[in-house]
């Protein structure tokens, strides 16, 4: 048997390489994984069996010049399809080394085989969300009348921002809003972990605002697919507070479109919403304000001819009221007078009757019929037994007095 070294037998495996792919081939498989380093992008191609199992792996390079060719070719359709966990279809040199064993070189891909890709993992999300029920939660609620405080999920960086906040600012009806921007990734692989980590960060605050609106750029389907994915449409269609999603042109529509609040085409579509929002309502205010002017105005003239009337009625009832009083008056000064005079000859015959008796009780009148009036201490005695002895005693009797014992009063 021959014997070979490893070396040969690489060798040999490298000319039956080869002879067998002079020419590139295509390939379908899933990016597991990719890291960029010096400008080259490592990749690592995964594929698996329906039961999601890989049965083969690869690694595939992509050198710096093809990057470079390949962002020019595929533009803006370039960070999607080198994205972990899509699948692709790559053209690739395969090659094998004698010391680093076998390898891929991607020389281009077929984006439209990564939409299709793309295409069918939106549905599977649709499907998802509808079969847990939570497809249409966020549809379900409801807007202020007035929204004025508006968590904004954005790059800062994004040109949609920029107009986002340009529109709303210089609004012709001088509106103002508060506004406050959560930083995420709005393509690439971190959209996923920085969107949610934005959303819930504004949910965990969510008593301040009334809104959160999501605004980007437009772009082709494959662009925007970071917002068909089932994370980012999930939390999304779970969000306590309303969504407004402007983050695509009118052709293109993520699920995020579909599961969120309302949709628009632009973010500046979306400041218009917002305005127009406000403006609404500021106009019912101005058209309830002129029907009320309407209503108070007829029933200001009604209550007018009623007081007109009321005023002619009170001062007929008032004329009538007063000939009727003043007769009552007259009749009752007459009576008045009758009772008075009565009431004054009964206190005249009394006054006289006891001007008779005061007369007749007078002190000094009695006295004159041999009575007296006995003082000591310029206080009237009323009982013998109050007389002092010693003391001087003066006694009244007839406009007359005496002092009697007035030697004791000297000593």
């Amino acid at each position: 048997m021959k014997h070979l070294t490893l070396f040969e037998l690489h060798q040999f495996i490298q000319r039956v390489f080869y002879l067998n792919f002079e020419e590139s081939v295509w390939i379908e498989a899933e990016i597991a994984e990719g890291r960029e380093h010096n400008g080259h992008v490592y990749l690592t191609l995964v594929d698996k069996d329906p039961n999601g199992q890989i049965r083969a792996k690869a690694s595939c390079s992509l050198w710096r010049n093809k990057v470079t060719q390949l962002r020019r070719t595929l533009g803006h359709l370039y960070p999607q399809v080198v994205k972990a966990g899509n699948k692709v279809k790559v053209k690739c040199s395969v090659e094998f080394h004698p010391r680093y064993g076998y390898s891929l070189h991607a020389d281009d891909f077929d984006p439209a085989y990564t939409e299709g890709f793309l295409f069918l993992e939106k549905k599977k999300t649709i499907e998802r969300l509808k079969k847990e029920g939570i497809f249409d939660l966020n549809k379900a609620l409801s807007l202020p009348l007035v929204v004025n405080r508006i968590a904004v999920i954005s790059s800062p960086t994004a040109a949609g921002y920029q107009d986002f906040m340009h529109q709303l600012t210089d609004n012709p009806y001088e509106y103002t809003y508060s506004t406050e921007l959560f930083a995420s990734a709005m393509q690439g692989d971190k959209v996923q972990d920085q969107f949610v980590a934005a959303l819930n960060h504004i949910i965990q605050r969510k008593e301040e605002f009334d809104v959160i609106v999501v605004v980007r750029g437009g772009g082709a389907s494959i662009d925007l697919s970071d917002f068909d994915d089932y994370k980012v449409a999930a939390a999304i269609a779970q969000s306590p507070l309303p969504v407004l999603a402007g983050i695509g042109h009118e052709r293109d529509t993520s699920v995020v479109d579909m599961v969120a609040f309302a949709r628009v085409k632009t973010p500046t579509a979306a400041a218009e919403m917002l305005i127009d929002i406000n403006f609404q309502y500021e106009n019912n205010i101005r058209e309830i304000h002129r029907k009320l002017q309407e209503i108070v105005t007829r029933k200001v003239q009604v209550l007018k001819q009623d007081l007109m009337y009321t005023k002619q009625t009170m001062t007929h009832l008032a004329k009538s009221h007063l000939r009727n009083e003043m007769f009552l008056l007259e009749k009752l000064r007459h009576s008045l007078y009758h009772v008075t005079n009565d009431v004054i000859q009964k206190e005249l015959f009394f006054l006289h009757e006891m001007n008779i008796w005061i007369t007749q009780n007078n002190p000094i009148h009695i006295m004159q019929k041999g009575y007296a009036m006995v003082y000591q201490k310029h206080h009237r005695i009323m009982n013998l037994n109050a007389i002092d002895k010693e003391q001087p005693v003066l006694l009244i009797m007839d406009q007359q007095n005496i002092t009697i014992n007035e030697k004791s009063e000297t000593t």
